[in-house]
């Protein structure tokens, strides 16, 4: 029995509109991870694909793996 490929789970969205604002170097400043890399449940990673967030911020980037210890978090972005 072959198992059928897992879909993207932004894939089934209509996305917004893409935000043409220019970026600075601090939100660019990623190490090109994903939502999806960190494991989190679909249902928040559908909520993140369908309010238009594509990849996590910098500072998300280093906050997410940290509260998914349990750890407290105090960042500033």
């Amino acid at each position: 029995m072959q198992q059928q490929p897992q879909q993207q789970p932004q894939a089934a969205l209509t996305k917004p509109p893409r935000d043409n604002r220019p970026q600075t170097g601090d939100v660019l400043a990623t190490k090109g991870h994903e939502f999806a890399d960190y494991l989190l449940k679909r249902e928040l990673l559908m909520g993140l694909y369908e309010a238009g967030f594509e990849r996590p911020s910098p500072i998300q980037e280093e906050a997410i793996p940290v509260a998914q210890t349990g750890r407290d978090i105090l960042a500033r972005a």
